[in-house]
């Protein structure tokens, strides 16, 4: 089961206020990192691992 999934299914238990503050945190963090990085490769694999998390982070702020 992936993070997303358990975050999903704790949404529904109404652990959501939680759940938001801490994706919302982990999104500020990369953001800051991806301002600081000079490594290419890494600039991108942070680029993607924001775009799914922001995803994630639509699909359960719709359930909250």
């Amino acid at each position: 089961m992936t993070r997303f999934e358990k975050d999903y299914h704790e949404m529904l238990k109404g652990a959501g206020r939680y759940i938001l503050k801490k994706r919302m945190e982990e999104i500020k963090e990369l953001k800051n990192e991806q301002r600081s990085c000079k490594n290419r490769f890494r600039f991108q694999c942070i680029c993607q691992t924001l775009n799914r998390l922001e995803r994630e982070y639509e699909a359960l702020e719709e359930l909250y």
